[in-house]
């Protein structure tokens, strides 16, 4: 590989259902020279499937799902290992907008050697109301917020954010020696509020870029009020508020 294509890569967390997989990978339009996949667990037609549909990306096969952040923390570590400057961290269950692989390697070049974590706007499964625009932290309440969730329209400049979502995420390898990987610990849920705080301690701005886009197509694990979702979201919260609060 030219060196020159190790500015950037993606990391795609596979777990669930591999269509939606399939689907990210597709829109998203890397070469796949430069797109890791994590399966987190092993499940064979996935990989046959990715193997036929993706002969040449890259696959991480992990034995059992050890959660979110294990799959990503891995996939994070063979990009840092293979020597890719910039990583873009993706949930399966996202569709890019055209032109999302271009613009995410214009904004990051554009970035330079200042410290800057980035996300883009994050729409719905329809692409007409916003998911994610701007987290909000409060150190009062332990409790964080998506802004403008469920808006049509945002304003159309870069803004700062108090977090970022791990649903799609972008930072400069060294960003990973000076804050640390993802804790574990989470399994899911509340481990990128958590990394956020530390990337911003280790003095990363966490911007999110309104020409960078994305739908949030729905979650591939659990379902918003299902019991595995209530389970995790509950006592990570409880577990985040100790740890940083």
């Amino acid at each position: 590989m030219d060196i020159c294509d190790k500015f950037l890569c993606y990391v795609v967390l596979h777990y669930g259902d591999i269509n939606l997989t399939n689907n990210c990978l597709k829109s998203l339009k890397a070469p796949d020279e430069n797109v890791f996949v994590v399966v987190n667990g092993k499940d064979e037609e996935a990989e046959k499937i990715l193997s036929i549909e993706f002969p040449s990306l890259k696959k991480i096969v992990l034995e059992k799902n050890s959660g979110f952040a294990k799959g990503m923390n891995e996939g994070i570590k063979k990009a840092i290992e293979e020597r890719f400057d910039w990583i873009m961290i993706l949930n399966n269950d996202v569709e890019c907008y055209d032109s999302f692989y271009k613009t995410t390697k214009e904004i990051a070049e554009s970035c330079g050697e200042r410290k800057i974590v980035f996300s883009p706007v994050i729409y719905d499964k329809d692409g007409e109301k916003i998911w994610f625009s701007e987290g909000k932290f409060s150190k009062i309440t332990g409790r964080a917020k998506h802004l403008g969730f469920g808006k049509k329209e945002i304003p159309q400049e870069k803004r700062e954010s108090d977090y970022l979502t791990g649903c799609a995420m972008c930072f400069p390898s060294k960003a990973v020696k000076e804050a640390g990987m993802m804790d574990e610990e989470y399994f899911l849920y509340w481990e990128d509020v958590d990394w956020s705080l530390r990337l911003k301690k280790a003095g990363y701005g966490l911007f999110v870029y309104p020409e960078l886009k994305i739908k949030h197509i729905g979650s591939a694990s659990t379902q918003l009020e299902s019991k595995k979702y209530l389970y995790y979201y509950f006592r990570n919260h409880l577990r985040f508020i100790f740890k940083n609060i």
